[in-house]
């Protein structure tokens, strides 16, 4: 007899968790801690009510390993036209937790590589944990940032993820199903990466991937 363990979230109720700590990344992103004695799920639906009384539903990814128990933490981004539950700046977050979870496997061999394209150095999110991640990897994870507006005090690579960029950082489509590729951001870049998602669904391979000559089997997801 197995059972499943008990977690903090419940997919087909809402639950009330006490603010235990607010921790501010940048000028618009924020990391909430709420302390919770069971473990999390992979997501959960965060609601309230605006200004007029109406609710409002976002799904939250919690950014916690999914075995901690005692914590859920969750990163919010906020918007300038945004409810007043902030649209969670999740997608990029999903890939963290997913390589964070393969990293901690002692005989897992899978290298990652992530090209973390922003506006400025003040918009990189959970930079200081990716780049804990990458020293402590052993050479299986390796993060590049890329700023389409940077200041004067960024030395790192300048512009935006194109096919050039692409091309010198990550493994060719030559390696076949031994290389796949993730993409997510904005509608604009990922339309420009791997062509635009049509509605849910992923759409066609399209953008500087398919250019490159990576295949639809190779773009594993795009979200």
């Amino acid at each position: 007899m197995t059972t499943q363990p008990v977690t903090a979230l419940d997919s087909a109720d809402f639950r009330d968790f006490s603010l235990k700590e607010v921790i501010r990344y940048n000028h618009n992103t924020a990391k909430v801690r709420v302390p919770s004695s069971r473990r999390q799920r992979d997501l959960c639906k965060g609601g309230g009510d605006d200004n007029e009384g109406k609710p409002v539903v976002r799904p939250y990814t919690p950014v916690s390993a999914p075995h901690t128990p005692g914590e859920l933490a969750l990163v919010i981004k906020r918007y300038p036209d945004g409810t007043d539950i902030h649209t969670l700046f999740h997608r990029n977050l999903i890939r963290h937790i997913m390589t964070q979870h393969s990293l901690a496997q002692p005989n897992e061999t899978t290298k990652f590589k992530l090209i973390f394209g922003n506006v400025t150095p003040a918009d990189i999110l959970i930079r200081e944990e990716l780049d804990e991640m990458a020293s402590k990897s052993n050479g299986r994870f390796e993060v590049r940032y890329i700023i389409s507006r940077p200041d004067e005090t960024w030395t790192g690579a300048k512009g935006r993820i194109d096919a050039k960029v692409i091309k010198s950082y990550l493994p060719g489509p030559e390696l076949g199903s031994r290389v796949m590729v993730f993409v997510c951001g904005p509608p604009g870049q990922v339309a420009a990466v791997s062509g635009p998602k049509d509605g849910l669904a992923q759409g066609e391979l399209g953008g500087a991937l398919k250019d490159l000559g990576y295949v639809k089997e190779q773009v594993y997801y795009k979200f």
